[in-house]
């Protein structure tokens, strides 16, 4: 199968670069699956887990918000986060997840239940992740 140069950008710096035959990651409109040859197209990406079928095996990472740049050679995907499923600590995934729930309150001003969805997506992406890790496919 053909492969395509995928590169993971963060504000910190290039998180990872590879070839890659698939990497599949959420959107606004569902996942989406870049083959080698796709269309040119800039999407919004969702926080989720991003899997990727590469030349050297297969790997997940949880990735948060931001933008991919598809072309038919490479893909770069930019992201304010992004955090490989081996590197995740389960136990502080699910603190955020529980303290991000606890924001979402009605009462809460509206700017801060926004970035409470946000911080519950990014912890649920991270925990699915981990169960990637463990060759677990959790939903």
């Amino acid at each position: 199968m053909a492969s395509f140069a995928l590169e993971i950008v963060t504000p910190y710096g290039r998180f990872h670069g590879a070839r890659a035959r698939s990497a599949v990651f959420a959107t606004e409109d569902g996942e989406l699956e870049v083959l080698a040859g796709h269309q040119p197209l800039v999407v919004p990406v969702e926080p989720c887990v991003l899997r990727v079928s590469g030349d050297s095996g297969d790997w997940s990472a949880a990735i948060g918000e931001g933008f991919a740049r598809i072309k038919p050679e490479a893909t770069t995907i930019m992201v304010d986060s992004a955090e490989m499923s081996s590197d995740v600590d389960v136990e502080r995934a699910r603190a955020a997840l529980q303290r991000a729930q606890e924001r979402l309150s009605p009462a809460s001003p509206p700017w801060i239940r926004a970035q409470s969805r946000k911080a519950v997506a990014r912890a649920v992406a991270r925990i699915k992740a981990a169960g990637e890790k463990r060759g677990r496919r959790t939903g």
